[in-house]
């Protein structure tokens, strides 16, 4: 075990030198202040303002749209007025990030940093081994659209990190429930929590079938969680006068990403998983090809696929099981969602650990990975 470990301090070394790396060819963007007056000034004309402006209607990426909410919110604005589909955690720190460093993007450096650490860890836990940890984290951490998430003001990467934090609490301290409910209150509290469902739909399922499901603890860290969620939302409840109905806003959410993110072609995004292409719904309906789709991602699934049916996983609800076959999952999920190339981001620790875990066994075949946990 002790050099298990210290196998896994030298990986994690190399892990860190390989982001940090990439961190620094952008350098600028993490350095460089943001003039606020201006990108609030064009906040304000974009599309993100639902009334008239008075002004030509500017088009602003969603990196400078959850940077301006952030200020704005920073600034004494109503997270439920201003860009109000995400909830606002995430968008918080953004803010202060920006009142303190005068730059939001080192947050995502430090959620980059997070998400690697915590897929390493969770292969550690899984496997007990630094071969297949180390392999998931350094394909993590050369992997595009890691690389483009880190540099985008993006929601997904936070989201990410705190679907893992939930699932890590859940399999390996199943008494915690207050760090269970806090985690799954900023889960819910960080973006708007449809394919967060999926995720905590998936693991209660699992603990079910493990018979390791606890109803009590689940509902107490249920409770938790809509009292942190609550919290989140605090601001709107102060600049209402107490008047803020939590649930009725999250049904209204619910039914403006209802309208606003149901697929327009079905199955698109399963497409665009395992091609890189996807068609416009709008202009001409060009075929197009986002930034950030590794080659990798398909080989990665037919690995996990192989594993998963080869060993046949499906006989005992094991953690390298559920591994295997989250990506696939989420992926049929998908097909009834918008094909946003960075809802991929959740399911990297999962697909790249479970591809490594199949190359482990033919690179060592008589390897002891922990596959009866």
């Amino acid at each position: 075990m002790r050099e298990v470990k210290w196998q896994l301090f030298w990986g994690w070394g190399l892990i860190s030198l390989v982001y940090l790396v990439g961190l620094m060819s952008q350098r600028q963007l993490y350095l460089k202040p943001i003039d606020w007056n201006e990108l609030i000034g064009r906040y304000f004309l974009s599309q993100d303002i639902t009334n008239e402006v008075n002004g030509k209607r500017l088009f602003l990426s969603d990196s400078e749209i959850h940077q301006a909410a952030g200020y704005l919110y920073q600034h004494g604005s109503d997270p439920t007025k201003i860009n109000f589909q995400h909830p606002p955690l995430i968008k918080y720190l953004y803010g202060y990030s920006g009142a303190g460093w005068g730059n939001a993007y080192v947050v995502q450096a430090i959620f980059g940093y997070l998400l690697l650490g915590l897929t390493v860890y969770l292969g550690y836990r899984v496997y007990q081994q630094a071969l297949i940890p180390i392999m998931a984290g350094l394909a993590l951490a050369l992997d595009p659209l890691f690389r483009v998430v880190t540099t985008e003001l993006w929601l997904d990467l936070g989201q990410a990190v705190l679907i893992l934090l939930y699932w890590l609490g859940l399999m390996f301290y199943p008494k915690n429930f207050w760090w269970h409910g806090l985690v799954l209150g900023c889960l819910l509290g960080s973006k708007f929590w449809g394919s967060s469902l999926f995720f905590i739909g998936l693991f209660g399922l699992v603990l079910i079938l493990r018979h390791e499901f606890n109803l009590k603890n689940y509902l107490k860290q249920g409770l938790i969680a809509i009292w942190v969620l609550g919290i989140i939302y605090l601001p709107a409840f102060i600049y209402q006068g107490g008047r803020f109905n939590l649930i009725w806003f999250q049904l209204k959410l619910l039914k403006y990403w209802w309208q606003h993110s149901v697929a327009v072609s079905f199955g698109a995004a399963s497409w665009l998983f395992l091609t890189g292409k996807v068609t416009s719904w709008w202009g001409n309906l060009a075929m197009i090809r986002p930034a950030g789709w590794s080659w990798l991602w398909p080989v990665a699934l037919t690995l996990n696929l192989f594993g998963w049916t080869n060993a046949r996983r499906w006989r005992q609800p094991t953690l390298p099981s559920l591994i295997m076959i989250i990506p696939g999952l989420y992926l049929i999920y998908l097909t009834v969602q918008a094909p946003f190339i960075r809802y991929y981001l959740t399911i990297l620790p999962f697909l790249y650990l479970g591809a490594s875990e199949v190359i482990s066994h033919w690179i060592r075949p008589r390897t002891n990975s922990r596959a009866s946990l």
